[in-house]
């Protein structure tokens, strides 16, 4: 079980490039007015599957150890509930990957940037968050 709560801790790093990568490129391409490129969108989704991913590591080392938090048990399930938030938006927000234009592709970013503020936030409610997103 150390090794999913190690995987789910260092898989942060990822998540973090992949949204940050995905929402400067869907800057870019609303501001340059263009199509998103093939490439583009499956970087949005890829970064939508890695959070969904994320979660589920999150919720099975939650369940396995449940009885092992105490007094803390609250501050996990709220620090869940805002990922499961943001997945369930960034999954919303793959109708807009799919829709292209100005407008999906300007829907896209918010969706991105909804998700990353949320991460954050619900990386800060944790005990030692402010430690895990190096702002120590």
């Amino acid at each position: 079980m150390d090794f999913l709560a190690t995987m789910h801790s260092h898989m942060r790093h990822l998540v973090f490039t992949l949204g940050v990568l995905s929402f400067v490129f869907s800057l870019i391409t609303f501001l340059r007015k263009a199509q998103p490129a093939r490439w583009e969108k499956i970087l949005v989704k890829t970064y939508v599957y890695v959070i969904t991913l994320q979660l589920l590591l999150g919720l099975i080392q939650l369940l396995y150890r449940w009885s092992d938090y105490g007094d803390m048990l609250r501050v996990r399930l709220e620090h869940a509930f805002i990922m499961l938030i943001a997945v369930g938006i960034g999954h919303w927000g793959l109708k807009f990957v799919r829709k292209g234009g100005a407008m999906g592709t300007r829907n896209t970013m918010l969706v991105v940037a909804a998700t990353i503020i949320l991460i954050v936030l619900g990386i800060l409610i944790l005990p030692n968050g402010r430690k895990l997103l190096a702002l120590e």
